[in-house]
């Protein structure tokens, strides 16, 4: 984002810091912390009210009765000097007799800071107001500050973690703003995992379905998930959707861990009609230059009769054509390989329908396709 390569490039002005140490946003804030800090202090010859002009701003700001990102200078008289100098260091900005901080999110990630180090409770802390849009980016620093701080700090965020997602009193758009923070770790944890897996349990909770698109669009959360067992233990549910959607989940995985993907879906090779069927679903969407193994498994499939009745008819629906069109640029001895396999079943169709020739057209061998019909028409 630009505004964190501004606050970098203010920390890289000191070359005594390591700026680049940091690795998530949150640590090049706490640095932007320090830093403006010890610029005051070197230039003034001594420390600022830092924390209260700050406690100040931020009780107002975020008052039930104000919910604003600006508050009156009067609010900051008992340290007007300090305020005016944290406003030549570009913390604050004056406005007529009105002060905000420099960035709406710099106020967040102050409040969430400050939050902690005041020993406040964010359960309580949302129960106490109507839960309106502008608790949305301060539930989610605090809960960043709660998981990045320290041992203590996570033991109680995964206790927040719980009570927010599974209380009927905290309105389902802040449980979002956890659900979309979670998409973002890169790192989930096994705690966190368990919360998720809880809420996997209930299909009629509409956050359920916000937890399958987080889980669709990660892979630090697929490979968790799988290191724990769960997503073999999801394939074999006797519950069908949750089946569905975890083969869904493995068609959004196949381009980055395809050699997995096809290592759980071979036990259900031939298992049923609907596990067939599932397979056919998901080699329409698959790119088959990504691993070996996959494309094993999609050679298997064309052996065994999988994919006969595919036909491309333009719209939903992907004939052997259509999957490998790519396949020549990307790796022309696989796609010679996969038309050999192509070409030998439906010589066993001809066969076993009595006619020796594939290539009569009375013979039915070849479906009709849609990339025939573009070619010659």
């Amino acid at each position: 984002m630009p505004l964190h390569l501004g606050l970098l490039a203010k920390i890289a002005e000191d070359s005594t810091i390591d700026a680049l140490s940091f690795k998530t946003a949150k640590e090049l804030y706490d640095q932007f912390w320090n830093y403006k800090q010890y610029k005051l202090r070197e230039r003034l010859g001594c420390s600022v009210q830092w924390t209260h002009v700050i406690d100040s701003l931020c009780d107002y700001m975020n008052s039930q009765q104000q919910q604003s990102l600006s508050a009156p200078e009067r609010v900051v008289d008992d340290f007007a000097d300090d305020a005016r100098a944290m406003a030549s260091e570009h913390i604050l900005v004056w406005e007529g007799k009105r002060i905000s901080f420099f960035h709406e999110s710099f106020f967040d990630y102050a409040f969430a800071r400050r939050f902690a180090s005041r020993g406040q409770e964010l359960l309580r802390f949302l129960r106490s107001s109507e839960q309106h849009l502008f608790r949305r980016a301060q539930l989610r620093q605090i809960l960043i500050h709660q998981r990045e701080d320290d041992e203590d700090d996570f033991d109680y965020y995964v206790e927040n973690l719980q009570e927010l997602l599974t209380s009927s009193d905290i309105r389902f758009h802040l449980k979002k703003v956890v659900i979309a923070l979670l998409a973002t770790l890169d790192k989930p944890t096994e705690e966190e995992c368990e919360i998720i897996a809880q809420l996997m349990c209930d299909e009629s909770n509409p956050l359920t379905q916000e937890v399958w698109i987080v889980l669709n669009s990660s892979i630090h959360w697929f490979k968790l998930l799988d290191s724990l067992g769960i997503i073999k233990r999801w394939l074999r549910d006797k519950n069908e959707k949750r089946v569905d959607k975890t083969v869904i989940l493995l068609s959004f995985m196949q381009k980055q861990v395809p050699d997995r993907v096809a290592e759980l879906l071979e036990p259900f090779v031939g298992v049923s009609e609907n596990w067939s069927k599932r397979l056919v679903n998901l080699i329409g969407f698959a790119e088959f230059s990504t691993g070996r193994r996959f494309f094993d498994l999609f050679l298997r499939l064309i052996d065994m009769g999988v994919l006969d009745d595919q036909v491309g008819d333009g719209t939903t629906r992907r004939d052997f054509w259509s999957h490998i069109y790519d396949l020549p640029k990307q790796n022309p001895e696989w796609a010679c390989e996969a038309m050999s396999h192509y070409l030998n079943r439906r010589l066993n169709i001809s066969l076993a329908a009595g006619n020796s020739n594939p290539f009569d057209n009375d013979s039915g061998a070849f479906p009709y396709s849609v990339s025939y019909k573009k070619k010659f028409k």
